[in-house]
């Protein structure tokens, strides 16, 4: 009878610790309304490693369930960051980390996007997003982005630089393939005009070109052409015929 008596305060000065140390880790803010662990402190310490730019000093005091750290950026601000998005790298730095990179590669411009970035995600959006009201003519025909810049500005920008002026555009040379560093240009309203795939192209004197391109050589109006094209002129014929002139007489 001694022994058992023995054995069973032994049990309850156990218990009685347990919850001493539990307390005790709650009061310290390891521990929240259920405890993890006989002990209590079955806690992950995450003082003093580095996440990103991010280098956790201590951990917050806990104001939701869930914990959070105080960490020191590497540009010096202080931000308290939920352990759950350091944990799994959602959470890098304060935001200087993104600032960087579309700063470097030129996303960004004195606080506006700048038109090589407007034309990289026009790009992927008419290609990939059939809510987009271009998508018929682009990705519903089966024009797509190439992997090297479907996901990367840096590399478009490398591989096109710069616009020349603010009256250049993305074009395709090849309006049959899609968008890749061989088939894209930085072009002028008029050369994409021109290069348009509903364009008619004609051949005179020698000179394969647009409807437009030739009436701007000879000098004459394309209204008169069109229509000539239409019904079966050929194509010498439609540019050089003179327009006849209609003596109209008024009745008096």
């Amino acid at each position: 009878m001694k022994n058992k008596a023995a054995v069973a305060l032994g049990r309850l000065g156990g218990l009685a610790a347990t919850e001493k140390q539990r307390e005790a880790a709650r009061k310290n803010g390891k521990l929240g309304g259920r405890p993890r662990g006989i002990a209590g402190v079955n806690i992950m310490d995450l003082t003093g490693k580095t996440f990103g730019r991010y280098t956790v000093l201590r951990e917050a005091k806990r104001t939701t369930p869930r914990r959070a750290w105080v960490c020191r950026c590497a540009c010096g601000k202080v931000r308290t960051v939920q352990m759950g998005t350091l944990r799994s790298g959602h959470s890098r730095s304060c935001g200087c980390l993104h600032l960087d990179v579309i700063t470097t590669h030129g996303a960004k411009l004195g606080g506006s996007t700048t038109p090589e970035y407007a034309a990289w995600i026009a790009m992927n959006e008419r290609c990939s997003n059939p809510k987009h009201k271009a998508f018929k003519n682009y990705g519903g025909r089966g024009i797509s982005v190439c992997r090297e810049w479907k996901s990367d500005f840096a590399s478009f920008l490398r591989s096109l630089g710069k616009r020349p002026t603010p009256g250049h555009s993305l074009d395709r040379k090849d309006n049959s393939l899609g968008y890749f560093p061989e088939n894209c240009r930085w072009s002028t309203r008029v050369r994409q005009e021109n290069n348009k795939r509903s364009n008619h192209l004609m051949t005179v004197d020698g000179l394969t070109l647009t409807v437009a391109q030739h009436c701007r050589r000879v000098g004459v109006n394309s209204l008169m052409v069109y229509p000539r094209l239409y019904m079966g002129w050929s194509d010498e014929a439609a540019l050089y015929t003179p327009c006849r002139k209609q003596n109209i007489k008024e009745n008096r």
